[in-house]
């Protein structure tokens, strides 16, 4: 466990594979002893699917953003701004273009 590292994961869940894979990712990281795990969901309205799926485990915060244009740039900014370690780790969720 990596208590010097954090890993931000900024997201709009627009699509199912993005939850599915935000679903992975988040899984990969906990097997591998990732703890400092920091989810930031901006969408227009909270539909609750990532505290349900990971509940307390992650330090998860929803911001309501109604701009059609995810501004992923300023989210990670955002939560590095406020990070309390010293490295910062910034982790997407593609979706799969490649069908």
């Amino acid at each position: 466990m990596n208590q010097k590292l954090s890993i931000t994961i900024p997201i709009r869940l627009d699509t199912i594979e993005r939850l599915e894979n935000i679903h992975a990712v988040v899984n990969f990281l906990f097997q591998h002893s990732f703890q400092n795990i920091r989810v930031l969901e901006a969408a227009a309205f909270c539909n609750g699917f990532i505290e349900e799926l990971f509940g307390k485990r992650i330090n998860y915060s929803f911001i309501k953003d109604d701009d059609p244009v995810f501004h992923r740039t300023r989210y990670i900014n955002q939560v590095v701004s406020e990070a309390t370690t010293a490295l910062n780790a910034d982790f997407d969720t593609l979706t799969n273009l490649f069908k």
